[in-house]
């Protein structure tokens, strides 16, 4: 609903409506409106990184783990896309006026970074990334580019838009990491 209506516009009888749940019982857990707005954003966030999470667990091969990353971050299906990139510039623009939202913006961020780090550091040990940075400013940068072309997948566009995106955050990364699957196979 916070997508669907907006953040601003999002009231109590949106969500009793879209849950079932009576309006006083969110009124409960949820004493102001701006409390309500605030926890669906942070959650739906968090749970973004879970997912990623989970889907990397299977994975081992650090160059897969990073073009997952990249590809779960832009997003593969276009209104799981555009659903996403308008809640994380919702999220976004809320951390410069919510000190709470920009707290958990600063936890969220750690768990993106972190994940990235330790999937870089991992390709960096088995010889596949080659870096003339930090992990850390790798990592960073890596997520800076993915954001930077995901902000405008909150607008309508196409798939063949969104598959160029994910094509130029790959090639980004490539270069960043240093990667080359002939190397890094021979290696």
């Amino acid at each position: 609903m916070l997508v669907e209506r907006g953040f601003a516009r999002l009231r109590y009888s949106d969500v009793a409506q879209a849950t079932g749940v009576p309006t006083a019982s969110i009124q409960h857990y949820f004493p102001t409106i701006h409390e309500l707005r605030r926890a669906g954003l942070c959650y739906n966030v968090r749970e973004e990184a879970h997912i990623l999470t989970a889907a990397l667990a299977d994975v081992d091969d650090p160059w897969d783990q990073i073009d997952l990353t990249i590809r779960l971050s832009i997003g593969e299906d276009s209104a799981d896309r555009r659903y996403s990139w308008t809640l994380w510039l919702e999220y976004f623009r809320s951390t410069a006026a919510d000190p709470v939202v920009a707290a958990d913006f600063v936890e969220v961020e750690r768990i993106w970074i972190d994940q990235t780090m330790g999937i870089i550091a991992d390709g960096v040990a088995r010889g596949m990334f080659l870096l003339d940075c930090t992990v850390e400013e790798a990592a960073r940068e890596l997520h800076a580019t993915i954001d930077g072309y995901g902000t405008s997948l909150s607008m309508a566009h196409d798939d063949e838009e969104a598959q160029r995106m994910i094509d130029a955050v790959r090639r980004s990364a490539r270069r960043l990491l240093s990667y080359n699957r002939v190397t890094a196979a021979v290696g």
